[in-house]
């Protein structure tokens, strides 16, 4: 369950860098997340 953060930096961005910077943190984000509520889910059933 990742995120479009195709929405979040614009296509014509100055330092691609920045972007590349920002799609890999917002994807770190979605996946700690994930995992997050995966875990939650897992002791919910405890």
């Amino acid at each position: 369950m990742f995120m479009d953060v195709s929405t979040i930096t614009p296509q014509n961005d100055i330092n691609p860098v920045a972007t590349i910077a920002a799609k890999t943190f917002a994807g770190i984000l979605s996946l700690d997340l994930t995992i997050f509520n995966y875990v939650q889910h897992l002791s919910s059933n405890f």
